[in-house]
């Protein structure tokens, strides 16, 4: 018999794209799904959307809750799942009709604690096809510190909280931090550090949608120096832990420094705040050129702050430098 998954979809302000959404999970060769969808205050026709889509499937739960953020609207999931796994499905986003299916196989094969896919990048009107062959001779498995090294230097993954999914456990006592952006990057190395084995393979199974007005597209404000805030509790949590991933650490925050300080706009605005990245970068970047595992763009990144930060911040023309 199939075991329970839990998949979990906060939804705000999404209209355009939820039936869309709810469709390819409804849509899943894989059965036994338990598929809790968060309203989480939206304005707009998504309640009552989401309250349609229960009418018409046992499957679906709905949470109707006051506006907390994504990171609430997860966690509130989280407390009311029941399945073995948890999935996480962004509500703007679709996944393959095998996603599920190809991720709980992965996870079960190689007896692993938290399974990895590949994403496809879709944009409005530009939408590409989900890669949906897998192939089980292309999986990697990772062991707890080859797994966090992996997500550290971002190869082959990220840290966003989708194209995974995870044995329940992993959250036992751990949540995401609320009324904060970044939330993924806060949680997922903890969540990996907890993983006695993750697993992954490149099958693109996931459709991720960039769009204009997206969280992460918006204009550079003070709440996005929280990414600032997480990266240095990392360093300072992960350092005396695994002292042989300190390179990879420092790489990590390097690459996250350069993330928020590439969107602080030029002139007088935010000086307080480009002051402290400049530390930051400072203390760091030393590590990053005498890693030979830091990528070639951090490392050219690392290079360039040495010739002044006014020429530095000219890499925010360089395609995927500031990648968080």
């Amino acid at each position: 018999m199939e075991e329970k998954i839990s998949v979990i979809v906060p939804v705000y302000k999404v209209e355009k794209y939820l039936e869309r959404c709810i469709d390819s999970i409804l849509a899943q060769s894989y059965g036994n799904l338990e598929i809790i969808l968060v309203d989480d205050g939206s304005p707009d026709c998504c309640p009552e959307i989401c309250d349609q889509y229960q009418q018409k499937d046992k499957r679906i739960q709905v949470i109707h809750r006051e506006n907390g953020g994504l990171a609430a609207a997860r966690n509130s999931a989280i407390e009311r799942a029941t399945g073995e796994y948890l999935v996480f499905v962004d509500s703007d986003d679709q996944v393959d009709r095998d996603y599920i299916k190809n991720l709980y196989q992965i996870i079960i094969r190689y007896q692993a604690d938290l399974g990895i896919c590949g994403y496809e990048d879709q944009y409005e009107g530009k939408e590409l096809p989900f890669s949906t062959d897998i192939k089980m001779e292309e999986t990697v498995c990772f062991d707890r510190l080859e797994g966090l090294k992996a997500l550290l230097y971002q190869v082959p993954f990220d840290n966003s909280m989708w194209a995974k999914i995870y044995r329940k456990p992993l959250f036992d006592g751990l949540r995401m931090p609320q009324g904060r952006l970044y939330e993924d990057f806060a949680i997922m190395y903890r969540l990996f550090y907890r993983a006695d084995r993750v697993v992954y393979n490149p099958y693109r199974g996931y459709g991720y949608l960039h769009r204009k007005d997206g969280i992460m597209e918006e204009q550079f404000s003070l709440r996005k120096m929280d990414l600032i805030d997480f990266a240095e509790e990392m360093k300072e949590k992960l350092i005396p832990c695994c002292p042989q991933l300190e390179s990879a650490i420092w790489s990590r925050y390097f690459r996250a420094n350069c993330h928020i300080y590439l969107q602080i706009p030029d002139g007088n605005g935010f000086a307080q705040q480009r002051r402290r990245i400049e530390k930051n970068l400072k203390e760091s970047r030393k590590w990053v050129l005498k890693d030979s595992d830091s990528r070639f763009g951090t490392k050219g990144a690392a290079f360039c702050t040495y010739l002044g930060f006014p020429l530095f911040r000219k890499l925010k023309k360089w395609k995927g430098l500031g990648k968080r």
